[in-house]
């Protein structure tokens, strides 16, 4: 059994505000996506939106707090428990938006 603990590993900080940090990744042997991540955003704050290359598909996964996404040229509301795909069209721009007073957590998985 592998077990893998990033719990204290350093986040660093992508696409304005968002505070990442690798839970598990293939490299690790514990996913089969090349990494799942956890991502903050903090009370008040906006990620710069974009898109993923052409063939590479996403999953977002509110986890804790609700915030909106940006999702192409739609406001979605994004509640905790809701999980979004974006498509691996090239041109599906996404941003996560925190319009509340707290953090919002989210689970990120790129294939």
């Amino acid at each position: 059994m592998t077990v893998v603990d990033n719990s204290k590993a350093a986040q660093t900080t992508s696409r304005w505000w968002n505070k990442e940090r690798s839970l598990a990744t293939k490299a690790d042997g514990l996913a089969q996506f090349p990494s799942i991540d956890q991502v903050e955003l903090g009370p008040m704050k906006i990620a710069q939106s974009r898109s993923a290359a052409k063939d590479v598909e996403e999953i977002w996964i509110a986890t804790e707090g609700s915030g909106d996404m940006i999702f192409g040229k739609f406001l979605r509301r994004f509640p905790e428990g809701t999980a979004l795909r974006v498509p691996p069209t090239g041109i599906s721009a996404q941003g996560n938006f925190n319009f509340t007073t707290g953090t919002t957590k989210y689970l990120h998985l790129i294939k």
